[in-house]
């Protein structure tokens, strides 16, 4: 065997059985790679070991011996990622499995120990062609390629309902959203962005038709999109309990610009994209919030209250 795969078996070793509390001596990589069919000297350990510290390998020492000194990943940002992935329901227990395996994979046997979270898994879609989608939308993003698809609802069988045609569509980013993943698109017939979750979309195909950068500022979106439903982009004028401001601020940012004050009130006016799922959120707050403009949103709002109203008499 050549020295280079010998030192690769260290690495190997070291990566998977050392860390800061536990290192190992010459005598027990000696036996490991004895378990290789290669036998070696001290003097040989000694000089892997060197070898690996000048080809860029942090290897250092404590008082048990040699150890990896160089993770990817603190168990702690592993032990965060892999909770997300058990607790996002657009991906299937399969996939996330299958994640989990290759995040764990990244740190050693005693890390593996401490993040282990058990079998818990949040309620999961069984919607198995995510990744196959976000490869191919990945690709047509970073081609500017046009992509064609069809949408679908499920209906009370959990069957798909198509929507009866083809969208074309210009992939712009992919986000995740109140735990759905989101394609955002913009479609040159319409002059306008819009998006589809993932797992409603079937039959991606990446056309040949290509476009130009468009400009695009995700963060301004989000501020402004409720849940992902985009609807028409107006300055609304909002009346809110002062108590309310952190949970305001948080949700507009810098769209949101204050007006004016009085007792326990502020005013506030801010870009946003009125759609149902807006009128939700303010529906939420239970009067907390009010519109106060325009007379269009107004009463729009209203007539959705007095529509839940009648259907719930």
């Amino acid at each position: 065997m050549s020295n280079k795969k010998r030192i690769m078996l260290v690495l190997e070793y070291l990566k998977e059985n050392t860390n800061y509390d536990n290192g190992v001596n010459a005598e027990v990589l000696i036996s490991y790679l004895k378990t290789k069919s290669i036998d070696v000297e001290r003097k040989t350990i000694y000089n892997d070991v060197k070898q690996l510290d000048e080809m860029g390998y942090s290897i250092a020492k404590n008082k048990d011996g040699y150890y990896f000194d160089d993770e990817m990943f603190e168990a702690s940002e592993l032990r965060v990622l892999i909770d997300m992935v058990k607790a996002s329901r657009f991906l299937s227990k399969k996939t996330s499995v299958e994640i989990i395996e290759k995040l764990t994979s990244l740190t050693n046997r005693f890390n593996r120990e401490i993040i282990n979270s058990g079998d818990y898994f949040n309620k999961k879609t069984e919607y198995a062609d995510l990744l196959i989608n976000v490869e191919k939308l990945l690709e047509a993003i970073s081609h500017k390629k046009e992509i064609r698809f069809r949408y679908y609802d499920l209906d009370e069988k959990k069957k798909k309902k198509y929507r009866g045609k083809n969208y074309i569509y210009y992939p712009i980013n992919m986000l995740v959203d109140d735990d759905k993943y989101y394609l955002i698109c913009y479609g040159k017939k319409y002059n306008k962005f819009n998006t589809f979750r993932l797992d409603k979309m079937d039959a991606i195909e990446i056309m040949e038709n290509t476009y130009e950068e468009i400009k695009f500022d995700v963060n301004e979106y989000m501020r402004q999109t409720f849940g992902m439903y985009s609807g028409e982009k107006m300055s609304v004028k909002l009346k809110f309990d002062k108590k309310l401001f952190s949970e305001i601020d948080s949700q507009f940012g810098e769209e949101m610009i204050l007006t004016a004050k009085d007792g326990e009130n502020f005013y506030c006016e801010a870009n946003i994209n009125v759609s149902l799922t807006f009128f939700r959120w303010v529906f939420g707050f239970n009067g907390q919030i009010k519109i106060l403009g325009p007379e269009k949103v107004r009463e729009q709002y209203l007539q959705m209250c007095y529509r839940a109203i009648e259907d719930n008499k």
